[in-house]
């Protein structure tokens, strides 16, 4: 479970927006061909992880893939439609899939 910081931005219907600390590639509105990560699908990966955000005191790590937010099935969505379902929650419980590496394997 990944809890947000609200900070004093809202969206452009007076909602608060809250801040995650990562930032995401993907989805199936891009072309994964181009990705400077060489991803192999559409899906949602994270891209960045902020040093001194929510997400770097929790076990995300930069190119896992999001499967799910809340239950909300990530695997066919728009880049737009990821941002703005994460932007809009307080408490992000997340489902995501890693890559197996030889450094983790240490």
């Amino acid at each position: 479970m990944l809890d947000s910081n609200e900070k004093q931005v809202t969206d452009e219907n007076g909602k608060p927006v809250y801040y995650c600390g990562f930032s995401i590639g993907g989805g199936i509105d891009q072309d994964y061909t181009k990705s400077p990560q060489n991803y192999q699908d559409h899906g949602i990966y994270i891209t960045n992880i902020k040093p001194d955000g929510p997400a770097a005191n929790v076990d995300l790590r930069v190119n896992d893939k999001i499967l799910q937010v809340n239950g909300i099935d990530f695997t066919m969505v728009t880049h737009r439609a990821a941002v703005e379902h994460i932007k809009k929650g307080k408490h992000l419980k997340l489902l995501v899939s890693r890559e197996e590496t030889k450094e983790a394997d240490k």
